[in-house]
């Protein structure tokens, strides 16, 4: 009788399950992440166009509220899905959104900018209804992993999307009373501002020291906690003195206070130790740019000579725009299996996204709109075409996501 063999040495691991469906459904930073830098060119390029005359496009609203609706409720509105969607069932230890319910999902967004895009000359509840869909269900997939793990504590986070989709609804609400929608996308800017706020003293200390120690470095951070704190918790008092008294002076106070206490946690960081670090370098840039904002715009409510476009983009093309274009790098390269290690051309695009948001803040008037705006199409574009590959294709080590 002939004796058994029995294998010598450790039994091959299984292959890892493989997720059903297309890969690019696989995971919410997937599609978003690929639609942003894509959008973000389009929408820009379509504003130029319409600025120089070279194009007529006649939409609904006025030209200047679907510029600053696409940017907020688009672009960012992309960034902040990709985001959201897989950072919340990780905080929470749940399973993500993905399959036909993120394509769903995606296919609201899509809406959303068809109706901006081709909707009736005379705005109508029903194109309102469909765009208010996606920042509805963006809010109801991102509460969901809270409220099954009953981790109360990342709930500010969905609270923060309702309150962006309640400023949509102002806007849509505005324009159908024949208005312009401003008092709804300030709003929505300060929602989206407080996510980064709320994102930076979760985030930025830990990836700074992870940055400085992979180096060979040690960077102790240690911010107060009660700065901390009322950091965090500075923009609400902005959130509704935007809404209820946007011109006093109290609200001023209110933004330069704000500014103020972030700056303070900013310096805490030590923002220089991460020079050698683009992705945590930028998010150090676009949280000043953020600081910049907050402090122009306080400036500008209690009398100094600002003009509204210079604070208004501080915040937009310098702290959304640095900031989306490093968080959506770093997360797909995270959570694609790939290493956190950008080459020259992601560097190039980031140090000129900041250098854009500077000459539309301070360069000459008659040419600032077009070298930022064009600066931020070629980043953007290259940014786009840096993502195919990595949200298409399956993750590098061969795990599902």
């Amino acid at each position: 009788m002939t004796a058994k063999k029995i294998p010598i040495g450790p039994a091959p691991e299984p292959p890892p399950p493989q997720l059903p469906g297309p890969v690019w459904l696989a995971y919410g930073f997937r599609p978003f992440f690929l639609l942003a830098p894509l959008y973000g060119a389009l929408a820009m390029a379509l504003w130029l166009a319409l600025q120089q005359g070279w194009i007529d496009l006649r939409p609904g609203p006025p030209p200047v509220t679907w510029h600053g609706h696409e940017m907020i409720f688009g672009f960012v509105g992309a960034a902040a899905a990709g985001f959201l969607l897989t950072a919340m069932p990780n905080w929470c230890q749940q399973t993500p959104l993905r399959g036909k319910t993120l394509l769903a999902i995606t296919i609201l967004w899509l809406a959303g900018r068809l109706v901006w895009w081709a909707g009736p000359e005379s705005w109508t509840v029903g194109a309102a209804l469909v765009d208010l869909a996606f920042p509805a269900a963006l809010t109801l997939a991102a509460a969901w992993p809270v409220w099954r793990s009953r981790r109360w504590h990342q709930g500010i986070f969905p609270l923060l999307l309702a309150v962006w989709c309640g400023a949509n609804g102002l806007v849509h609400g505005d324009l159908l009373a024949g208005g312009t929608g401003t008092a709804g996308l300030w709003l929505g800017m300060w929602a989206l501002v407080w996510v980064i706020v709320l994102f930076g003293g979760r985030m930025l200390p830990a990836f700074t020291q992870a940055a400085t120690l992979a180096a060979g470095q040690r960077v102790d951070l240690r911010p107060h906690p009660v700065a901390e704190r009322l950091a965090d918790w500075s923009l609400a008092p902005v959130l509704a003195g935007s809404l209820a008294w946007p011109e006093a002076p109290l609200h001023g106070v209110f933004l330069v206070a704000a500014g103020l206490l972030q700056a303070l946690r900013l310096w805490s960081w030590r923002p220089w130790e991460t020079l050698g670090h683009p992705l945590v370098w930028s998010l150090h840039v676009g949280y000043g740019f953020l600081t910049a904002g907050l402090l122009a715009s306080g400036g500008m409510v209690l009398g100094l000579p600002l003009e509204p476009g210079q604070a208004l983009h501080l915040l937009t093309a310098g702290a959304f725009g640095v900031t989306v274009a490093s968080i959506m790098t770093r997360v797909t390269l995270a959570h694609t299996g790939r290493p956190l290690v950008v080459g020259p051309l992601t560097r190039t695009v980031l140090i000129l996204l900041a250098l854009g948001a500077l000459v539309r803040v301070l360069g000459v008037p008659d040419w600032n709109l077009l070298i930022s705006g064009g600066l931020w199409i070629v980043c953007y574009t290259i940014l786009a075409l840096l993502q195919v590959p990595r949200v298409l294709q399956p993750r590098a080590d061969g795990k599902p996501g």
